[in-house]
């Protein structure tokens, strides 16, 4: 039996973990107390399902009698979209959606947020399929002039579950783009959700109640309830499950940022999106955020970040 001992979580998150709403461990009874839906723009989605969106605009692109509704056209401006997380099995767009607000605040980005449906009703490959559908359907050049986005900025980016599902949408549009996929020009995966095979060393560290938020148990559970009798076999689709991709060749420029392997040492499961406001968070959030300006204004093509945008 492998041994390990966790690492101490950051002081100043570890004193606000427990006002966190969401429990270490949970099961899929759980599910439904903490599901919340929302109502939106709908779009239809891959199986003739509806697809929320809520769409955010700076503020400056209406006059002081607009509203969203307003008759266009809008100015063309940079588009984030925002998968939220939930491990696939919890609904709410908002969920986290002041983290991208506030790059698209210094941007002057619109950022619209997908409703994906959800396991265990909706098994994979269902929320991979609605959030592309998403991302291609903003990126329709009729939709986009509707919306005032600039097709040719278009980043992709979430957090858990949402960073494993921009992942595979990525590798998505890549494979479809001869066929009028869209371009994603960016990819921002927050503690991605990327990798069904859970082994000892992770049920050693991340194991039982002790784990702040997410853990192995519970990470075990979700793919489990996603993948269905694919778990954990060599049938799962790199779309649904992105760490099984041995190509990634023709990807966009991503940006990479994690707490459970220590890159930010202290942080739990989510930490810069829940607690944004810790100086961890913050001192996080700072490269990424730089990171995300750039790769919006075309300061770097490659993705590879430079002294004048640090």
């Amino acid at each position: 039996m492998i041994t390990a001992i966790q690492p101490p979580y950051d002081p100043e998150l570890a004193s606000v973990l427990h006002q966190l709403p969401i429990p270490s461990s949970f099961t899929l009874d759980d599910i439904p107390i903490v599901q919340k839906q929302q109502d939106a723009l709908s779009i239809a989605g891959p199986d003739g399902n509806p697809i929320l969106l809520s769409i955010f605009r700076p503020v400056s692109c209406y006059s002081e009698t607009e509203t969203a509704c307003s008759s266009l056209p809008y100015p063309s401006l940079p588009y984030i979209v925002w998968i939220h997380g939930g491990g696939m099995l919890l609904t709410n767009r908002f969920v986290g959606v002041k983290t991208p607000l506030a790059w698209a605040k210094l941007c002057g980005a619109v950022v619209v947020s997908v409703e994906y449906r959800v396991t265990p009703a909706y098994p994979a490959p269902a929320a991979v399929e609605d959030c592309y559908t998403a991302v291609a359907w903003v990126c329709d050049r009729n939709n986009a002039e509707r919306i005032g986005v600039d097709v040719a900025k278009v980043l992709v980016a979430g957090v858990s579950a949402g960073g494993g599902l921009a992942a595979g949408v990525s590798l998505m549009a890549r494979d479809r783009a001869l066929v009028g996929g869209p371009r994603i020009c960016g990819l921002v995966l927050m503690c991605p959700m990327l990798n069904d095979r859970v082994d000892d060393i992770s049920k050693a560290l991340f194991g039982g109640s002790s784990t702040g938020i997410w853990s192995a148990e519970t990470n075990e559970m979700a793919w489990k309830a996603i993948l269905g009798d694919c778990y954990s076999d060599d049938s799962a689709s790199p779309y649904e499950v992105p760490g099984r991709a041995t190509n990634l060749s023709g990807l966009p420029p991503t940006y990479i940022d994690v707490a459970d392997l220590h890159v930010w040492a202290g942080g739990f499961h989510g930490f810069n999106v829940l607690v944004p406001n810790a100086a961890l968070s913050k001192k996080s959030m700072a490269p990424l955020i730089a990171w995300v300006q750039g790769m919006l204004r075309g300061d770097f093509g490659d993705g590879t970040m430079r002294a004048n945008s640090a």
